[in-house]
């Protein structure tokens, strides 16, 4: 179980949904083709247990980031992923057995200037569990 293998499955869970163009496996410094996700992590920490055992507390965040042009068709596309990605979480909530488990999963929206593209962001907090040995 690692953290780069649970964010890779992340990725596959994020490409398979509606209208996703791109789930690169890291964020690129320029926006590219729209609408694309990105995971990540972001903050976390680890609880020392016992000699050789550990648990790991990461949070990966996930942006879907989608062009805000026509911004009913931003919303829209918004709406499809806030409705999809979670339910695919659900469906594999160790992620192919990278993590323990998953935990409370949360979101939030917001728009921004990326590379000269004004786009809206659904931002998802996945906060995950691993426990593993420290060898």
């Amino acid at each position: 179980m690692t953290l780069a293998a649970a964010i890779t499955q992340i990725q596959t869970h994020a490409d398979a949904c509606t209208g996703v163009k791109y789930a690169h496996a890291a964020p690129p410094e320029t926006a590219g083709a729209l609408p694309a996700v990105y995971a990540y992590p972001s903050s976390g920490n680890v609880v020392l247990l016992s000699y050789n055992s550990i648990n790991s507390f990461d949070t990966i965040t996930v942006d879907y980031v989608t062009p805000r042009t026509l911004l009913d068709v931003a919303q829209a596309n918004c709406l499809t992923f806030i409705d999809e990605f979670p339910k695919k979480l659900a469906l594999d909530p160790t992620l192919a057995g990278t993590v323990t488990t998953i935990q409370e999963v949360s979101y939030t929206v917001l728009d921004a200037t990326w590379s000269n593209v004004e786009v809206r962001i659904v931002r998802f907090i996945v906060p995950t569990k691993i426990h593993g040995a420290a060898s």
